[in-house]
């Protein structure tokens, strides 16, 4: 499970910050931006793989899954973002991150079928393969477990705090602390369950992408 992990992450960092670097395009205004299409289908394949890596993991997450009242527990879940980030909101001005961005631009210059697909289905599927059982999964064995949860959060919240000048926006930051919490809480309260936090990353995206959508047809 080891070098799997690892060479899921290797797969998934290569895909998603060194192969994307050979397809840049320059816009109009000198700023350099990836290839859209080349993008997508660097997405595509890092699913493809991540899901033939762990298609065991994912398919008895999914048999245990349905033991439990997941639908309850993932109602729960999305209201403990809420609260947070209502909470968040009082101690912090609370702004739109560059990943937000990038995604809104996207969904701009894209079919919002495929839209839906790439946050709504492979993302959930990716990075909780990635940051969850890749690294709590993988290595609880080893290291304490609620270690590997701080560094899964860390990571994770890392990742989406990415600048588009290539800098970490910390501020944005703390905006993806409210989502991380409730992804990471169903993994581990469903004893280590990747499908939990699958499905839980399925919802919260999926609230967002319809929000963007049906915003996107009233302006």
């Amino acid at each position: 499970m080891k070098k799997k992990a690892v060479l899921l992450w290797f797969v998934y960092f290569s895909n998603l910050m060194i192969v994307p670097r050979f397809f840049l395009t320059q816009a109009e205004d000198g700023t350099l931006h990836v290839d859209r299409k080349v993008y997508i289908l660097v997405q595509l394949i890092t699913a493809m793989y991540a899901v033939w890596s762990y298609r065991e993991v994912i398919q008895r997450g999914f048999e245990n899954l349905v033991k439990r009242r997941f639908v309850r527990d993932i109602a729960i879940g999305y209201l403990v973002r809420v609260v947070l980030t209502m909470l968040l909101a009082l101690v912090v001005p609370l702004q739109q991150t560059d990943n937000q961005a990038n995604i809104e631009s996207l969904l701009n210059s894209t079919s919002i079928v495929l839209m839906l697909i790439l946050t709504c289905v492979v993302a959930p599927i990716v990075e909780e393969l990635v940051f969850r059982e890749a690294i709590i999964g993988a290595f609880k064995d080893k290291v304490n477990p609620w270690i590997l949860t701080a560094i899964s959060i860390f990571f994770f919240v890392l990742l989406h705090s990415i600048s588009n000048s290539g800098g970490i926006d910390w501020n944005a930051a703390l905006m993806y602390v409210p989502l991380t919490i409730p992804l990471v809480g169903m993994y581990r309260y469903y004893e280590d369950n990747v499908a939990a936090s699958m499905l839980m990353h399925f919802v919260s995206n999926s609230v967002a992408m319809i929000f963007l959508v049906v915003r996107g047809f009233l302006l």
